[in-house]
């Protein structure tokens, strides 16, 4: 079960909606957002009965239909479950992963109450009787008999197939994004080694332990003989700033993953 869910059977679920004051469509809309708030979208489960998915807070579409089917018929409802081949599902958040917007197979209910029939989808939050967040592509047909059985056997290895291509793709990203911060880390540290090789340098020269010319001086110009404080003392400063790049870019380098 979900850890951010509390424990609810679906009788549970039926004895809180007949508490309810709403009636008609809006006793609907109640019972789809309780539905859709309770089970995330989940390709982890797929063998599990609408019951068993509804109490673990978890399931895909035709687990969240039929679980709000079941809560419908006991509050007395009409409702029929439907299928499309092909339905634009826009993005959404899936396990650990960002699912993008994709064409797929769909399962959602049609309700009736008084000869009006709607479109009722648990699928999103966003939805309401009659307002779906998916666009059918295909025609739609009654989700019942060798088509509810062939749906629910192909879902269990699609859902099991996805999710792992979808895993896949997720690492992959985020090696690549570790390749490109190792890149950088190498280049600042790099940068950083010559810095501090230069600090070095006016370091020595100003202690006097080597006669050179000064490299990149801006300020008085000329060769060094003898020890000199301000050299040794703009040697050291670039010396320590140096070495603090390289510990950036090595850092980068040995966590990448880290900000």
């Amino acid at each position: 079960m979900r850890p951010d869910v509390r424990p609810m059977t679906l009788e549970d679920a039926v004895a809180l909606l007949r508490e309810s004051p709403a009636r008609g469509w809006d006793l609907v809309a109640e019972a789809q957002q309780l539905v859709a708030r309770r089970m995330a979208y989940s390709r982890r489960n797929s063998w599990d009965s609408p019951a068993r998915a509804f109490e673990r807070g978890m399931g895909y579409c035709h687990q969240r239909a039929l679980a709000l089917q079941t809560i419908l018929t006991s509050l007395g409802m009409e409702s029929r479950p439907v299928a499309a081949r092909r339905c634009r599902i826009p993005a959404s958040h899936v396990h650990e992963y960002v699912e993008p917007e994709h064409v797929s197979g769909h399962v959602w209910l049609r309700v009736t109450i008084d000869g009006r029939e709607q479109d009722v989808c648990p699928g999103d939050v966003a939805n309401t009787p009659g307002r779906v967040a998916f666009t059918v592509l295909s025609p739609t047909r009654e989700y019942r008999g060798l088509r509810r059985l062939g749906g629910q056997l192909g879902s269990i290895g699609l859902n099991w197939s996805r999710d792992r291509a979808a895993r896949r793709r997720s690492r992959e990203g985020a090696s690549q994004e570790s390749g490109r911060r190792r890149g950088w880390g190498s280049v600042v540290a790099i940068v950083g080694a010559i810095v501090a090789a230069l600090g070095l340098l006016w370091l020595l020269q100003g202690l006097g332990a080597v006669r050179l010319c000064p490299v990149l001086c801006f300020v008085d110009c000329k060769c060094v003989s003898g020890s000199s404080a301000p050299w040794a003392a703009g040697g050291a400063i670039t010396l320590a700033v140096g070495m603090g790049i390289v510990f950036v870019g090595w850092r980068r380098v040995r966590s990448p993953r880290r900000s």
